[in-house]
């Protein structure tokens, strides 16, 4: 996959289909997977890389 010029963008709907999946199942239920599988094209890993570069 090809570096996303808009990392907020990204972020924005991870944070989006979480909150949605919350909402639906509640926090303990819903898995990564779960939101993975609402976001077209992006993986765990790439999950994992948007929220590591936002640690200080």
């Amino acid at each position: 996959m090809a570096r996303n010029k808009y990392p907020e963008e990204t972020v924005e709907k991870i944070l989006t289909a979480a909150r949605r999946l919350f909402l639906e199942k509640g926090y303990e239920h819903t898995t990564i997977q779960d939101i993975v599988d609402q976001l077209d094209g992006l993986t765990k890993g790439a999950i994992g890389v948007v929220f590591t570069r936002l640690l200080p």
